[in-house]
């Protein structure tokens, strides 16, 4: 599959033509799949409950929704509804779920080299760098993918009612690993 699909391209890119569209998502998929690479304990100073990635879904439009799935760089899936609390601020939403990992009640396990390898990616992300947001829809709500590495959230990327993403190479391959993964639902 993966050697129909580089000869494919290659006669669309020699034949001056673009990527067929029913290509380009599978072809974004083998990027991605791809740069999950081996990761060696001694390469990695992170303990394993230390909060890798958070993803938040909120929407007030019909009903007050407010969800946040997080994982832990071990690969533990955490799941958690604030949707009774009112006014939860993103600031206090680390400390908030660090507590969630005392209970040890985790709601699946993921790919740990998938994680490790996000984790080693959001080490380079550059915090400086632009995030940029436009309106999209109304009424959808809002999924957002944050990094925890450093012991703060850094926004990677929203989707819904306003679509934004941080323009670093490191921050969109890992939103492109994690969505694959399916832990990060982005809407496109």
């Amino acid at each position: 599959m993966k050697l129909l699909i580089t000869v494919m391209t290659a006669v669309a890119l020699f034949a001056g033509t673009n990527v067929p569209k029913t290509l380009s998502p599978m072809l974004d998929k083998l990027r991605y799949t791809n740069a999950v690479v081996e990761v060696d304990d001694a390469d990695f100073h992170h303990e394993d409950d230390e909060i890798a990635f958070v993803f938040t879904y909120s929407n007030y439009a019909w009903t007050r929704t407010y969800t946040v799935t997080f994982v832990t760089c071990g690969g533990e899936k955490y799941y958690l509804d604030l949707s009774d609390e009112e006014n939860v601020k993103t600031e206090e939403l680390l400390p908030r779920l660090r507590k969630e990992i005392d209970k040890k009640k985790f709601a699946s396990d993921h790919d740990k080299n998938l994680i490790r390898t996000c984790v080693l990616e959001a080490e380079k992300i550059d915090k400086n760098a632009e995030f940029t947001r436009e309106h999209a829809a109304c009424d959808a709500g809002s999924r957002d993918v944050y990094s925890a590495v450093d012991g703060e959230l850094l926004l990677l990327c929203e989707s819904g009612d306003f679509c934004g993403k941080l323009h670093d190479e490191h921050a969109e391959l890992i939103v492109g690993i994690l969505d694959e993964a399916g832990l990060a639902t982005v809407w496109k």
